[in-house]
């Protein structure tokens, strides 16, 4: 990158979140400065204690959120930014509840409407059903599904949502 950013130095770290939007939490925490007390160590602060300037990652819409959730409070009031490669939920281009996050990536909207067009135009059925788990990534991709349905006359006959971690759905 010497070409693209000349006399910069790039320093990074990197943090492994296990697919916790817990431990996501708690990693969010390190990322400032400012953090001090209760919450962990100045040492243990991202940069040897100077906090990040900007957060790559997480891999997942829910863990984003977690992040998000943190990191906009920080950086004198002004909030980190955080870009994620993968995270997919529509919810978060809610700029009031998540402000300084970005994506390089579309939300599932496409996605969505792609998989309508093709039951409806392609396998033509002129019916489906729906089914999400509880969690607001799922329900936000379920409403997708429904609404795009509609617009494309493909009738939704049935919504059911599960328990997110649900191994029988026998009942």
């Amino acid at each position: 990158l010497d070409d693209l950013l000349p006399n910069v130095t790039l320093v990074y770290e990197l943090y492994d979140n296990k697919k916790s939007a817990a431990l996501t939490s708690k990693i969010a925490f390190l990322m400032d400065a400012s953090v001090s007390g209760d919450t962990c160590e100045t040492e243990q602060l991202a940069f040897y204690g100077k906090g990040a300037h900007i957060v790559l990652g997480t891999g997942t819409s829910g863990n984003s959120m977690a992040m998000q959730s943190v990191l906009k409070y920080f950086n004198a009031q002004q909030g980190i930014p955080q870009v994620s490669g993968s995270a997919t939920s529509g919810y978060l281009s809610q700029k009031e509840d998540y402000p300084y996050f970005s994506r390089i990536v579309p939300t599932s909207k496409p996605f969505a409407v792609a998989m309508v067009k093709f039951a409806k135009y392609i396998v033509g059925w002129d019916a489906g059903g729906i089914i999400t788990g509880n969690d607001g990534f799922s329900l936000y991709g379920g409403d997708i599904l429904q609404r795009s349905a509609y617009e494309h006359g493909l009738e939704i006959k049935g919504w059911e949502t599960f328990q997110l971690g649900t191994q029988d759905m026998t009942d």
